[in-house]
């Protein structure tokens, strides 16, 4: 019988050694998919979050500029006199709430009931005519909506020049705390002549 021998540079097939390694580096490729793929998810329900929390503070927004200036909704905290009154710091000192679920600050008006973040829990009633903060429907708040209200003084002439409010809302955002977005609205005092 004839013997069988190799060719020099003939293909040969893999080794164990070489296949394990090509193995190793396609899960470690896999696994980075993977990870890419979960924050990308995060990222959408992140956005998708983000435009429904814009969309209530909005909301909120349209309604207090259709309340009735002495709605009670709208009592102000304070007067702030002077031009310089949107950055006076009794205003900015309220804008970040922090990510926990207690707030840095306590509010004046909140959307929720028993809220312990707020002086005026469950400001919005029942017949409130805008958007619900249950936003999937499922009977508990996905959102919870803050407001402060500062009467503006621009020119310290004693009556306000209107009212203005300051709008956040929170949500919780699973494995980073509770977000918000910000929003404010102002309205006139038809007593007062600019």
């Amino acid at each position: 019988m004839s013997k069988r021998t190799q060719k020099t540079g003939a293909p040969r097939g893999f080794t164990v050694i070489e296949s394990l390694i090509t193995m190793v580096v396609l899960i470690i490729a896999f696994l980075g998919f993977a990870t890419l793929q979960l924050v990308g998810v995060q990222a959408n329900y992140f956005g998708d979050r983000l435009v429904q929390a814009s969309q209530l503070a909005t909301d909120l927004a349209e309604n207090v500029r259709r309340w009735p200036y002495t709605d009670p909704r709208l009592t102000p905290l304070s007067t702030i006199i002077g031009p310089s009154a949107i950055s006076d710091p009794s205003i900015t000192g309220n804008w970040d709430l922090g990510t926990s679920l207690s707030t840095a600050s306590k509010l004046q008006y909140s959307d929720l009931a028993n809220d312990p973040n707020a002086t005026n829990p469950g400001a919005l009633s029942t017949n409130y005519q805008g958007l619900s903060s249950d936003v999937n429907g499922d009977g508990v708040p996905d959102f919870t909506r803050y407001w402060n209200v500062y009467a503006i003084d621009l020119s310290n002439s004693g009556t306000p020049n209107g009212l203005l409010v300051q709008i956040i809302v929170r949500w919780k955002q699973p494995g980073f705390g509770y977000r918000q977005v910000t929003a404010t609205a102002f309205k006139s005092n038809p007593s007062s002549v600019f």
